[in-house]
């Protein structure tokens, strides 16, 4: 009988087939003596759109997919900012005494028309001057974008994104671009998130000239609207020789790249408790997906980061051409995908030390973003300590809710959907202690001394009770985390 060591592992490439998103992929397997399996036989599947709820529901535990459910809260354009905002207010409580430069927001303001219009008029009002990049909701490869100057201009009709136009942006002799991050969630519970080394700076191919509103060339940074540019060809510039080049301009790169990833940081967590729900609903597959970002990050003239979209299923399409960096863009793009077959174990040789990837979150400062989580886990505490070395405890303050009695019996309202929970006497001790600032660590020792005369009550059992019902009143929008 053959040992696991020699069992001929097989990939698997699903949907719409697309050679130029899965060779990387394949050509790294190969080497590593994997086969091409097919929908019925694979340890690992790759696909370029999200794969059928089916695929999800028929994981077993030794097969893994490229794909986590619920990333469209961020890969959605028009999903994004309700994302990020609704974070924002979730998270407006944390002192930061640790961190006071920490930006309230990356995002330019946003709306999703109609729906946000009252939103929007508001805003405009407030920013007579503001100029509107306008983009459709589902759209792609920079389709369908343009620039407005007058808000009374902007459509009604619905599928339509319209964000205040950074109209100042930084330059690179002359020219606007975005930086083109690549971020790797290793898992999602625990949390792991990953910045790719290298990335690249993608270049309009005309001047950029602020009153210039037609020219997609000038204010467009996508290789594949700039590629059609008959006057200059796309160019690739790694992020390496952007640094490089800042530096020698006497700009601190090493600041700005620490905003970067706190804005990759930061917009993960956002959706790291959507995922997670999803995933539960997927018969809990949270550890058996992964899933790679393309972040675009416009740098302003200040040099101050904006998110302006994250892309699911990056392309690993080479835009330039040899003589414009196009073998310097296949290398990085074929290092991006072998380091991450490192990176998630399908490479059982290799260390992540080598595959390129740093680690942003747990990170060597858990504490800056773990106040940040939703609804902290068992897992996530496990987690943290580990790399702590100490241990963290979370605590909680009331949020949006309303304490009634009906003589003893406690009930919590929630105003903002009308719902009421009806806690039992245990979960009402449980929350009257959470709301005193009594740490979830606390709240279990002193639960299971209250029952310790209760044969079959188990630590394990009294453990998974207070994480739970903390869990689903943080989830509702009844607690927040605080950091003080």
């Amino acid at each position: 009988m053959a040992n696991a060591s020699s069992i001929t592992k097989r990939y698997w490439l699903g949907g719409a087939k697309d050679s130029t998103q899965t060779r990387f992929f394949v050509n790294a397997l190969d080497r590593l003596g994997w086969l091409e399996g097919d929908a019925t036989h694979w340890d690992s599947a790759w696909f370029t759109e999200m794969p059928p709820a089916r695929v999800f529901a028929a994981l077993t535990p030794s097969q893994s997919v490229n794909h986590i459910p619920g990333n469209n809260q961020i890969t959605v354009k028009s999903a994004l900012p309700q994302t990020l905002y609704a974070a924002e207010k979730r998270w407006q409580n944390l002192t930061q005494k640790t961190y006071p430069s920490d930006r309230a927001s990356y995002i330019p303001a946003s709306f999703n028309l109609p729906e946000d219009d009252a939103a929007f008029q508001r805003y405009a009002s407030e920013n007579p001057t503001a100029v509107w990049i306008v983009k459709p909701a589902n759209g792609a490869r920079g389709e369908g974008i343009y620039l407005l100057d007058a808000a009374n201009q902007v459509p009604r009709t619905p599928g339509w994104v319209v964000q205040h136009y950074i109209d100042q942006p930084h330059t690179v002799e002359g020219y606007k671009y975005v930086l083109r991050l690549y971020v790797l969630v290793t898992s999602i519970e625990p949390l792991r998130i990953d910045r790719f080394y290298e990335g690249s700076v993608k270049l309009a191919s005309a001047p950029y000239d602020p009153n210039e509103r037609q020219n997609p060339y000038a204010f467009l940074t996508n290789p594949d609207v700039n590629a059609r540019n008959p006057q200059a060809p796309v160019i690739f510039q790694p992020l390496a020789s952007y640094c490089e080049w800042l530096r020698d301009q006497g700009h601190d790169a090493d600041a700005l790249f620490q905003e970067i990833d706190d804005l990759i940081v930061r917009t993960v967590m956002a959706a790291c408790e959507g995922m997670r729900k999803r995933c539960r609903a997927e018969h809990g597959v949270a550890g058996q997906t992964y899933e790679l970002f393309g972040l675009d990050c416009l740098v302003d003239a200040s040099l101050r980061p904006w998110l302006l979209e994250c892309n699911l299923s990056p392309s690993l399409e080479i835009c330039a051409q040899a003589s414009t960096g196009g073998r310097e863009e296949r290398a990085m793009k074929q290092a991006l995908i072998e380091g991450l077959i490192k990176q998630v174990g399908l490479d059982s040789t290799a260390s992540r030390q080598d595959s390129g990837y740093r680690n942003l979150f747990p990170g060597k400062d858990p504490m800056r973003y773990l106040p940040r989580f939703v609804a902290p886990s068992a897992i996530d505490q496990a987690a943290a300590n580990d790399v702590l070395g100490t241990h963290w405890s979370p605590r909680f303050v009331p949020w949006q809710v309303e304490e009634r009695y009906h003589g003893s019996t406690l009930t919590l309202y929630h105003p903002p959907t009308e719902q009421t929970f009806a806690p039992n006497p245990t979960a009402s001790w449980i929350w009257l202690q959470a709301v005193r600032g009594v740490d979830v660590d606390t709240l279990i020792s002193e639960l299971q001394q209250s029952v310790a005369s209760q044969p079959g009550v188990t630590h394990e059992q009294i453990s998974d009770a207070v994480w739970a019902a903390l869990g689903e009143w943080s989830r509702a929008g009844l607690l927040r985390q605080c950091d003080d």
